[in-house]
């Protein structure tokens, strides 16, 4: 896909997403092999998202339509977490995975069919890794942990999805079977056993147009206050 036609898509689907029109979105084409997103903050607001991308390589649209539904989540006041110092773990999966859930929400309601056509996809590749136990134990168990607990929430987040579309979730399953001390390491026992009440319970819902004051609240209070810098569209 060229870069022209990654624009076209862009101010179509920021138009169907309805983000507002002075919500910044930048993207960069380089030589990186990882595609990278990040969000656009000056003092305590947010003013953007941007994303960077591989020029040489074959661009997957659900990768554009992700990062413009996270753009969308964070201007309906989704607040941005940037950890200073000694983020738990459990804080930043529960962060984590709402704000990559809660996004996901918005892909169903705008691109159902690529969606779960995507999410089918992920389940095989997870398939895969479940054959290859020790493998996936040893490579999981090297990861910093910021990195080995995003990892953590989208084997569960996907699981989730994959019940609420009544899409056969075992390979989720026996993946987070084969990783339970970690999941233990980053979530209490009990709190693991509610599985998706864990959503039900801890997390504010998505809302229709924006974020409320006790919904802010309640995220920022995964963390401790005095080791995260929150930023907020406004």
């Amino acid at each position: 896909m060229k870069s022209s036609e990654v624009w076209v898509h862009i101010r179509k689907i920021k138009l169907r997403l309805k983000i507002p029109y002075d919500y910044q979105i930048q993207v960069m084409f380089s030589d990186i092999s990882t595609i990278r997103s990040n969000v656009l903050t000056k003092k305590d607001r947010i003013i953007g998202s941007s994303l960077s991308l591989n020029k040489n390589e074959k661009l997957d649209l659900n990768i554009l339509n992700h990062f413009l539904s996270q753009a969308k989540h964070f201007s309906m006041n989704f607040p941005y977490i940037s950890a200073k110092k000694g983020i738990k773990s459990k804080a930043w999966f529960l962060y984590y995975t709402l704000k990559e859930y809660n996004s996901n929400l918005i892909e169903l309601e705008h691109f159902k069919n690529q969606f779960k056509s995507d999410l089918e996809k992920q389940r095989e590749i997870t398939n895969q890794l479940v054959k290859h136990e020790k493998e996936l134990k040893k490579y999981i168990s090297k990861l910093a942990d910021q990195n080995k607990v995003e990892i953590l929430s989208d084997f569960y987040r996907m699981k989730v999805l994959c019940d609420n579309l009544s899409i056969d979730s075992k390979p989720y399953d026996e993946c987070i079977k084969t990783l339970k001390k970690e999941y233990f390491y980053v979530l209490d026992q009990d709190a693991w056993r509610e599985t998706k009440e864990l959503f039900e319970k801890m997390f504010p819902t998505l809302p229709k147009a924006r974020y409320s004051n006790d919904d802010i609240k309640k995220i920022t209070n995964f963390f401790d206050i005095n080791k995260v810098q929150t930023y907020l569209w406004k």
